[in-house]
């Protein structure tokens, strides 16, 4: 693979072709994962105790990182050697998409007023 130059030569000659719209999906994607983080902070720092809160930082936690992961190959024009490192990121990925599927799927308990769900709850 032929070596692109610095990051910000890359980054400014790709933006004019259509492989830089990928690039800039892939920068967003890292800023709102860092977004998701911070929201899971605060929700969590407004009352770690609320089975609610919790659970709702978890749910934020595992889509930040599907965010980090979801564009990981599209970030930077990576060497071949590189490419082996990044291959655990689908992993990542997948597992956070089955578990958000699950989490998803039981969010509806917290928010249910019946007797069960006060138990699961």
């Amino acid at each position: 693979m032929a070596d692109v130059g610095s990051p910000v030569d890359y980054y400014i000659r790709s933006l004019g072709s259509f492989v830089g719209y990928w690039h800039m999906l892939a920068i967003f994607s890292i800023l709102s994962g860092i977004f998701l983080l911070f929201l899971a902070y605060l929700i969590f720092k407004a009352n770690p105790s609320k089975a609610k809160n919790r659970f709702m930082v978890l749910m934020l936690v595992t889509e930040a990182l599907r965010c980090f992961t979801s564009m990981l190959f599209w970030v930077y024009a990576w060497p071949e050697e590189m490419l082996n490192v990044l291959k655990p990121g689908r992993v990542v990925y997948y597992t956070m998409s089955l578990q958000l599927f699950f989490l998803y799927m039981i969010a509806a308990t917290f928010y249910s007023e019946k007797k069960w769900a006060k138990q699961v709850s």
